[in-house]
């Protein structure tokens, strides 16, 4: 009997060990009495922690919990999360809710940038007409080839592409960007089949060479938009174009208006019509509600409140500051005539734009960065 009792004991006690490792609640039993009198009782979970004595020591584990896939106290959840929501409402208002740009990944890449940089005072947004044109006799012009280089320049040095969200954002001075970040804003139509297609390509391949994406604000001007205005919209193919820009991820949208007139001299009553017609065109061939234009002719309607009334909250012009400090500013006050610079004509890095003249695309990015001055 005395053995049986020494080999119960030892294998009670193995068992206890091996289900400790394990961290596992279980039930053993206590000899208060002789074999056949154990009384049993529920041992909570263990661990075995090392000392420096060679007998193990239990000490309990607290209940598991979910580990986030970030950190709270160097990502931007915690910290950008009402910014985030924000965001979110405005895509919801817009109807078309971009996960990637909601995603911990985009964030955390955001927060890291403004944390390397610094944050934006101003920000420089420039004028394109897809990525392929030539216009005032060759003072304003840019090649696929061109495009494509001056963006890839930009994501070598990490540059942070602006959505529309998030210029709104800006704008209203509770969203924080880096100090290096870009507007691209793009005046698009029929014309822009070939180049819907062809910045879906190259922001494509940049996304691989670059592991974050570019983003494009084009605003369509809706008129010559189907088969019966243009022979170029045969089959729907010009809103199919901007369908896919919009499943693509590279895009968010604004208007250019219907009649592409030049609205500063027109009456309220045409404004509405238009930019009315304009709106509900893109929402009934995209289903996404715009909120900002860039104006045609950058001739800017200060009739605000019909543009309240559509809910027009942005807009660009041209130049409506002095040349040199034609840049978005956080809480700007000019939010429905934004400047817009030119992008220099060529692909080089000593290429020039004629709006600021003379300016390469370096000498764009280097005046941004510097302080308004008091």
């Amino acid at each position: 009997m005395k053995k049986k009792s020494v080999l119960f004991v030892l294998i009670i006690c193995f068992i206890f060990v091996v289900n400790g490792c394990a961290g596992s609640s279980m039930v053993v039993a206590e000899n208060y009495g002789p074999i056949g009198t154990e009384v049993y009782v529920e041992v909570k979970t263990t661990t075995l922690v090392s000392t420096s004595t060679p007998s193990p020591t239990a000490t309990s584990v607290p209940t598991p919990t979910i580990v986030p896939s970030f950190t709270p106290t160097s990502t931007p959840t915690q910290k950008f999360e009402p910014q985030r929501q924000r965001i979110k409402s405005l895509m919801e208002r817009y109807e078309d809710v971009q996960e990637y740009y909601l995603s911990d990944e985009y964030w955390d890449l955001l927060y890291q940038r403004i944390e390397k940089f610094g944050t934006a005072e101003k920000i420089a947004a420039l004028e394109l007409h897809g990525n392929d044109y030539n216009m005032y006799n060759g003072g304003y012009s840019l090649s696929p080839e061109s495009f494509y280089n001056q963006i890839s320049y930009l994501m070598e040095n990490e540059y942070h592409f602006v959505t529309i969200h998030e210029l709104q954002g800006f704008l209203e001075g509770w969203l924080d960007l880096p100090k290096r970040s870009i507007i691209l804003t793009s005046d698009s139509g029929n014309p822009s089949r070939e180049s819907n297609a062809s910045i879906i390509e190259q922001f494509s391949d940049l996304t691989l060479k670059y592991g974050y994406r570019p983003h494009i604000q084009s605003y369509i001007w809706t008129f010559n938009m189907t088969a019966d205005e243009s022979s170029k919209c045969k089959d729907d193919a010009c809103w199919e174009s901007f369908r896919d820009a919009m499943a693509s991820g590279f895009f968010t949208f604004g208007t250019h208006s219907e009649s592409h007139h030049a609205f500063e001299f027109e009456t309220p009553g045409f404004l509405y019509e238009d930019l009315k017609q304009s709106i509900d065109e893109i929402y009934d061939n995209l289903g996404i509600r715009v909120y900002a234009i860039t104006w045609p002719h950058e001739s800017c309607s200060r009739e605000m409140e019909i543009l309240n009334n559509l809910g027009i909250t942005i807009g660009f012009g041209g130049l409506s500051k002095p040349e040199r400090d034609s840049f978005v500013y956080k809480e700007d006050t000019m939010n429905l005539c934004l400047p817009r610079l030119f992008p220099p004509n060529g692909g080089s890095i000593y290429s020039q734009s004629s709006r600021p003249y003379g300016f390469t695309l370096q000498d764009i990015l280097d005046l941004q960065m510097k302080s308004k001055q008091k």
